[in-house]
């Protein structure tokens, strides 16, 4: 695969991660107060936002055969991660859990719900931060590896372009 293709998609990932986590949370800290009022509309569009930031954050992360995974991107793997490792202050083996409850709800409640028919129904909602913060960190690796993230992308920091999208989240929920 063209190269530039790769980067394109997997930062085109992380920004999908990212917008639409800050939806997910901008719904649920706006004045309609989703649970408490119980509103369909609104409760359905806030949930197609969770699935849609748990499902790109697996393309990334989630899955080892996935064809946008981050290893296809940087030689050094073991760099890569203990730098991410840092920067989310968490351990391998505590990212490794979190993959799995990531691509737990991912099969059961999104992409493979046949597989899951017969089991409880009751749903465990993955926390974003991570999945926010390590593709915010992704993001940032690939502008200052791949020089042509610069043509790419008009987003230069994903940590403020997700402020911008939880601000206007709200704005929007409040409306």
């Amino acid at each position: 695969m063209d190269i530039e293709i790769q980067i394109r998609v997997t930062a085109e990932l992380c920004c999908e991660t990212v917008r639409n986590a800050a939806y997910y949370k901008s719904g649920w800290t706006s004045p309609r107060d989703l649970k408490r009022n119980n509103q369909d509309f609104w409760v359905n569009l806030n949930g197609n936002f969770l699935d849609i930031a748990v499902l790109s954050w697996c393309f990334n992360f989630g899955d080892k055969k996935a064809e946008f995974k981050w290893q296809n991107l940087f030689d050094d793997e073991e760099t890569f991660e203990q730098g991410m490792y840092s920067h989310l202050k968490c351990t391998k083996e505590e990212f490794e859990d979190y993959i799995l409850s990531m691509r737990t709800y991912r099969d059961k409640c999104v992409a493979h719900r046949d597989r899951y028919l017969s089991e409880s129904s009751k749903i465990k909602y993955p926390d974003l931060i991570m999945a926010i913060e390590s593709s915010c960190f992704l993001f940032n690796e690939l502008r200052s590896t791949y020089k042509e993230m610069n043509d790419l992308f008009s987003i230069k920091d994903l940590n403020k372009f997700y402020k911008q999208r939880l601000k206007h989240g709200k704005v929007q929920y409040h409306a």
